[in-house]
């Protein structure tokens, strides 16, 4: 929030790619400001929320598991998923 001009600027890459300007009356400042203290938590534990999900981490066994499916449906050759298990296991 910058007071001296009176404007409120949001983050809205959730939402909407940007930024978004709103111009509000200095009368309402003290308000707009209690609003956003009570729905900022809310906020931000949906944001961190997606981010979790965005950032599963798979393990090296699920991982190997996905391939041996792609052999045994023909999809990648045995070598295929040799070099692929090699590859997750670090040899």
């Amino acid at each position: 929030m910058n007071a001296k001009y009176n404007e409120v600027y949001f983050d809205t890459d959730g939402w909407y790619r940007g930024l978004a300007d709103v111009c509000i009356y200095p009368e309402d400042t003290d308000f707009i400001m209690r609003e956003l203290a009570e729905v900022m938590p809310y906020i931000r534990e949906m944001h961190e929320k997606e981010m979790r999900k965005e950032k599963l981490i798979i393990s090296p066994a699920d991982e190997i598991r996905k391939f041996k499916e792609l052999w045994d449906d023909g999809i990648i050759t045995a070598e295929e998923f040799q070099q692929k298990k090699k590859k997750l296991l670090d040899l």
